[in-house]
């Protein structure tokens, strides 16, 4: 009897974990769009839709997604699954800077803004999320508050280059207006 029942139990157990499931689980097609996606990305796009069919909340899935519409320019659908990962799992920086920097190219600079800014909260020592705070802050005309940013990207990482080019071409062009105290 207890053979009998340790049968049946295994049996459970591997049908809760979904290997009999003859359409696979969220998991399984998520497996098979990472596997198609270097070589495949038509292919790779059908599996993670797929996965996100069974399972919603595949945050990896809409990740992967993501990349695939942010490899074909799509900024639009590619933000919108960064959103849907980053809202599954807002610590994540992986699925954060993926949306900073997809809403940055869409100049959705309130977005940008916003994810870069939760992402240096939790990475305070990485100097991209204070460089792409730059970029903004620069985009938005605010050059003060851009070379803040910069600095504050060099002081993590010295030769973080992008960040000392965007300095320098700012501490070298002259401010485009007069204050009023020299007209």
């Amino acid at each position: 009897m207890s053979r009998q029942f340790g049968f049946v139990l295994a049996l459970a157990s591997l049908f809760l974990v979904g290997c009999f499931s003859p359409t696979g689980t969220s998991n399984d097609f998520y497996n098979r769009g990472v596997e198609a996606f270097p070589k495949d990305k038509n292919k790779a796009e059908k599996m993670f839709k797929e996965a996100l069919k069974q399972n919603p909340n595949n945050e990896y899935a809409h990740n992967q997604l993501g990349r695939i519409y942010f490899g074909r320019r799509d900024l639009d659908k590619a933000v919108e699954q960064f959103q849907a990962a980053a809202r599954l799992q807002p610590n994540n920086l992986i699925f954060l800077e993926n949306l900073g920097v997809a809403a940055y190219l869409k100049r959705d600079f309130d977005t940008a803004g916003k994810v870069f800014v939760r992402a240096s909260e939790l990475s305070p020592e990485s100097p991209s999320y204070p460089y792409y705070l730059g970029r903004i802050a620069e985009e938005e005309g605010h050059r003060d508050a851009a070379i803040q940013y910069y600095q504050r990207a060099l002081k993590a990482d010295e030769f973080y280059t992008q960040a000392r080019v965007r300095l320098y071409h700012l501490e070298a062009r002259p401010l485009t207006s007069t204050p009023s105290s020299q007209k």
